[in-house]
């Protein structure tokens, strides 16, 4: 018999309805088949507590305050089943399950005090029902919970090593992961939301735990987005003021009777447009079904309205983008959020619809002319009908040379002038699927964003996953054009990102995150040839944040870099190492080749390919990184370490000078440096600790400087060859030449306040130290 194997502090119950007021155990619990023991005041879940997993089983109860989840653990659970009885209001348990030797907890914000009765398996749960609803992709093998109750509530699942998420997501990320209820026909998937750092999915919605009699961790297919949501036929109305009968929710139809300006977030089922909806930057508007009537939405290309059913009507919106700090000649990269490609692109001609400065209908055209897009041969201008710009591809668009830009052609007189344009676009929105044939392998595309909601790139790579190059380029038209002949600019204006993170493309750029803002494109280039794929709803935000790029563990982390030249070329490289996607290789999604410009820039190399994104395996402090710098005009430089994450926090990234044999602490300060004409443009690579100290021959180079007492003093290990001492406005105080010391010191009686040295070694090296004079 089964209570014959328990040790000394066992306690055998073999009545039904058994109470105690609380109990502590230090031994093994066992609750035999058809037993129930009621705790009522406090249960320390101690070493093992068991029940019957017969038709007849037993149960642990306990009520609310008997729950003590403080006293269980992963060795410290119930393998069998509990019973909790909530309190009135609204609270949320824990529940310490297990089986055998495995943890499986399950969690429950309980709704109102009906009890709760539940189990954890160790196993497939093919043995409850094999079926899948279509929006179920797969579900986990190894382990299943039952709950019972006439509660509602939401359910949070606790995944662990044994939960096998590879098997189950397979290539997707975690966002994909969700909690997945047994009808009694079907598994199905319940809207969820994931948290990495917790390991757990909780439903977004309340369940009810009478519908469901089983619950596993599985994920969703890439066509389920989200669960549908049922109306709750209850019409919410806004007369201009107010909301009636009461401010909605997700489930509620709503009625727009009078102007409405969102304040934040309004989601609602499904919307009748009598009036006009406003909505500004930043604000949302999310709509599980479709709109009708007259009105319209209002808004800016940094709003949202995010559409659930891809079949649903879309709503009329007037959509008013601004191209910041624009020169005459530049060019931005644009996208067609309404469904009527002519009427967009007319717009886009129209005076009344592209200006200035928002001084719309009085300059004498569009502040727009010349729109081109990449068509499958090539770059191609756009026709007045637009058939050859199809709905998800981009176009770019340049700026007209009229008032108020001067029209003088002279060196530096006009392409200092900088003007914001303001495109105002009207019509009915993209909703739903949109099919786009790529280019020929390695030709490129912009891909154009339809919705009037941001798209995640990374999304897009999974519909388009091994049919193209999984990097965007961003164009920020940095550099001059110089004329309209010049048909580019500096290719290094594209800022760059893939699944490993972004670069910018000019000192204090934006770093993009893989968004792509509604009437905006990007661009990527084609691994196959003439495939037909199709965008769908998948791609727009509901909610979810984009995945993470790179676990941060003690063997990943990454970091940039900059290159700054004198005449103001700049480069950023992002170096990563992830355990889990990374190689020494090219890695599709992980590693980015630079856009080659006109002016220096420094990449990180693969097979001696330019890369401005290099993803490698785990980190080891003996790794080496080589690097390119390509000048392209004369220049000094200084490159610096511009932001660090997971292991870089803590370890120090140096740059080896090979030229110089010189190993330089990026993490203390910047390397500042000459590059002749016959110097290797393969002199640098990026080392860590492992390789400075295991070299005995190596230099670490020290400068400093300082003023005391009206005193400069600078000190170097190497010699010193001139030094330059600036004041904060820029303005050069004083010189020093032809020093050929180590050690230099001189009078300096000038005013107090912060001052710039520029201390240029015999080597070529130039190090750049702040002083303040008190």
């Amino acid at each position: 018999m089964k209570n014959k194997k328990l040790l000394a502090a066992l306690l055998l119950l073999a009545s039904s309805g058994t109470l105690l007021a609380q109990v502590k155990n230090t031994g093994i619990l066992y609750v035999q088949n058809g037993t129930e023991l009621y705790v009522n005041e406090s249960f320390d879940f101690g070493t093992q507590t068991q029940t019957s997993r017969a038709v007849s089983n037993g149960v642990l109860s306990l009520s609310a305050v008997a729950l003590n989840t403080s006293t269980a653990s992963n060795l410290n659970f119930v393998d069998g089943f509990v019973k909790i009885y909530p309190t009135v209001e609204p609270a949320f348990y824990k529940i310490p399950l297990g089986f055998g030797t495995a943890y499986g907890p399950i969690g429950v914000l309980a709704s109102n005090s009906q009890a709760i009765i539940s189990a954890y398996y160790v196993g497939n749960p093919d043995a409850i029902g094999t079926t899948l609803d279509i929006e179920v992709d797969n579900i986990s093998a190894s382990e299943y919970w039952s709950l019972a109750s006439s509660n509602t509530g939401k359910v949070t699942m606790y995944w662990s090593d044994d939960s096998d998420l590879d098997a189950i997501l397979g290539i997707k990320p975690v966002d994909y992961l969700t909690v997945l209820g047994y009808d009694g026909a079907k598994w199905i998937a319940l809207n969820s939301e994931v948290n990495p750092i917790l390991e757990s999915i909780t439903t977004t919605q309340d369940v009810n735990l009478a519908t469901y009699s089983n619950y596993a961790i599985g994920s969703r297919k890439d066509i389920a987005c989200y669960t549908p949501i049922t109306s709750s036929e209850i019409i919410k109305t806004w007369n201009g003021t107010s909301w009636s009968p009461s401010a909605p929710g997700i489930t509620d139809p709503i009625v727009i009777d009078g102007p409405l300006t969102v304040a934040s977030h309004l989601e609602c089922y499904s919307v009748t447009l009598n009036n006009d909806v406003t909505l500004t930057d930043g604000k949302k508007l999310t709509v599980v079904n479709g709109f009708v009537g007259t009105g319209k939405i209002i808004m800016s290309n940094l709003a949202s309205v995010i559409q659930q059913n891809p079949t649903a009507d879309a709503p009329k919106i007037q959509m008013t983008k601004i191209a910041e700090q624009m020169r005459r000649y530049d060019y931005v990269y644009l996208g067609n959020p309404i469904n009527d490609a002519e009427s967009f692109f007319t717009q886009i001609l129209n005076k009344e619809n592209v200006a200035t400065n928002d001084d719309f209908d009085v300059q004498a055209n569009a502040a727009f002319l010349q729109l081109r897009t990449f068509n499958l041969a090539g770059v191609a201008a756009i026709n007045a009908t637009a058939v050859n710009t199809p709905i998800g591809r981009g176009f770019s668009a340049t700026v007209r040379s009229q008032a108020p830009y001067s029209t003088s052609n002279a060196e530096e007189a006009w392409y200092i002038q900088k003007e914001d344009i303001h495109v105002k676009i009207e019509g009915i929105t993209n909703n739903g699927s949109y099919a786009m044939t790529l280019p020929e392998t390695g030709g490129y595309m912009r891909l154009g964003n339809p919705y009037p909601s941001p798209i995640n790139g990374q999304k897009f790579w999974e519909l388009a996953d091994g049919f193209v190059d999984k990097t965007l380029y961003y164009w920020t038209y940095h550099t001059a054009r110089g004329s309209l002949s010049a048909n580019s600019y500096n290719n290094a204006d594209f800022a760059t990102y893939n699944q490993s993170g972004g670069t910018a493309a000019f000192d204090g750029g934006t770093i993009p995150d893989g968004t792509i803002l509604p009437m905006e494109s990007v661009l990527l280039q084609s691994v196959a040839s003439s495939v037909t794929i199709t965008m769908d709803n998948c791609v727009r935000f509901f909610d979810a944040p984009l995945p993470k790029a790179i676990n941060t563990t003690t063997t990943n982390g990454k970091f940039r870099l900059n290159l700054q030249g004198s005449q103001n070329s700049f480069s950023q490289i992002l170096i990563a190492y992830d355990d889990t996607k990374g190689t020494l290789g090219y890695d599709n999604g992980y590693d980015s080749q630079r856009p080659s410009g006109s002016s220096s820039e420094l990449s990180s190399l693969i097979e001696n390919a330019r890369f401005t994104i290099q993803t490698r395996s785990a980190f080891t402090i003996e790794d080496i990184v080589p690097l390119l710098l390509d000048k392209r005009t004369d220049e000094s430089f200084t490159i610096s370490l511009a932001t660090t994450e997971g292991i870089f926090e803590t370890t120090p990234v140096f740059l080896h000078d090979k030229m110089l044999d010189i190993y330089h602490n990026l993490s203390v300060n910047n390397y500042s440096f000459t590059q002749t004409a016959e110097a290797s443009a393969f002199r640098f690579d990026v080392v860590y600790e492992g390789n400075v100290l295991n070299n005995t021959d190596f230099k670490i180079e020290t400068i400093s400087a300082f003023i005391h007492n009206n005193e400069f003093r600078a000190t170097a290990n190497t010699s010193i060859s001139e030094i330059q001492i600036y004041d904060i406005t820029g303005r050069l105080i004083v010189t020093y030449t032809d020093l050929a010391t180590e050690s230099f010191s001189s009078n300096f009686d000038k005013p107090q306040g912060i001052y710039i040295a520029k201390i240029k070694l015999a080597n070529g090296t130039v190090a750049t130290q702040k002083l303040i004079n008190l």
